[in-house]
């Protein structure tokens, strides 16, 4: 990545509230010790770097002796917790459509890490990835996202709902009967990914509460705040002309240089310096968008392919199926999306 990962300052509370209730500590001194200015949770947006958050749960994992501290923090989340996305979460109208939002939010809560949902006929996979290869892993901060995650799902669907199976990269330090117990699932430790399974049933099921206009001025406001915690980079600017020069089929390198005063030259050694190049930006971008609208399923495929600016359908479909490893047809039947309120 080409910048420092970091957190939503939010997360803070969780972890004071779970230290004075589960284990009669007050972690404030010792956060504060560790260079953790508490102000800043009042400040609207406000983040931290995420190896500071890895310096916290770790310390207090040595204050506490409990490996599996991360699980008893993720209890603690509220919907303040992730602030706008947090009420969105709760008006989606399905535990399919708050598992989307934080696939398409997923930098609201850190930057560190991505979720992609992959359907499959009777089950959704929830797969968590670093976004930088080369970060320390974090099984703390691992299970604390998990335990929240399956926390919020109990607020919008039955209380003791739970994933088929849970797979976590980290061992379980003989604890493997309280993971069992927390997340309601088996575990599978040691594995080759992060990632929650659900039942397509559950998942698919009408939420409690949704509500379509709180959920859409929510995500408005996680929207407006997600496009500022990414500087504007090079890299970023070319994206978002992408997204204008897409439909009308001229989405070259050269238009692009163009439209930003710039030789293509000049575009191309910008991009490399930021460890990229204009084919896979624009790659990315369509493949992104691709996934994103033929999940919704809201319009043609036809009308997709318009969009990402590709000559016909089969064309479109040749590149989805390079994307995904099956056709548009099949990954929309697969998803059999709700309205995502």
């Amino acid at each position: 990545m080409q910048f420092e990962p970091s957190t939503i300052a939010t997360v803070i509370p969780m972890v004071i509230e779970a230290m004075q209730k589960n284990y009669n500590f007050d972690a404030r001194p010792l956060i504060a010790d560790l260079g953790i200015d508490l102000a800043r949770i009042e400040v609207p947006g406000a983040r931290y770097p995420t190896t500071m958050m890895m310096g916290l749960t770790n310390a207090l994992m040595k204050k506490t002796g409990d490996s599996a501290i991360g699980l008893a923090i993720g209890r603690h989340v509220r919907p303040t917790t992730f602030n706008a996305l947090g009420y969105a979460w709760l008006a989606s109208g399905s535990l399919l459509g708050a598992f989307k939002r934080l696939a398409r939010y997923d930098l609201i809560v850190t930057t560190a890490s991505s979720v992609t949902i992959a359907p499959a006929d009777h089950c959704y996979t929830l797969i968590f990835e670093d976004r930088d290869e080369e970060m320390d892993p974090r099984p703390i901060g691992t299970d604390c996202y998990f335990m929240a995650l399956i926390t919020m799902c109990r607020w919008i669907s039955e209380p003791d709902v739970a994933p088929l199976e849970i797979h976590l990269r980290h061992d379980d330090a003989g604890r493997a009967g309280e993971y069992v117990t927390a997340f309601g699932a088996p575990v599978v430790f040691n594995a080759k990914q992060d990632c929650m399974i659900f039942e397509r049933k559950i998942a698919d099921q009408p939420a409690t509460g949704s509500n379509v206009e709180l959920a859409r001025l929510s995500d408005r406001i996680t929207e407006d705040y997600l496009a500022t915690l990414e500087p504007a980079t090079v890299t970023r600017n070319v994206r978002d002309l992408l997204l204008q020069l897409l439909p009308s089929g001229d989405a070259c390198q050269d238009r692009v240089a163009s439209r930003m005063n710039r030789s293509c030259s000049s575009l191309q050694r910008d991009l490399r310096a930021e460890g990229t190049s204009f084919r896979d930006v624009r790659e990315d971008t369509r493949r992104q968008l691709a996934t994103e609208y033929v999940q919704r399923g809201k319009m043609s495929l036809q009308e997709v392919a318009f969009l990402l600016g590709f000559s016909d359908q089969s064309n479109f479909s040749r590149a989805f199926r390079r994307w995904n490893g099956t056709s548009p047809k099949n990954w929309r039947n697969a998803s059999h999306p709700h309205d995502e309120s």
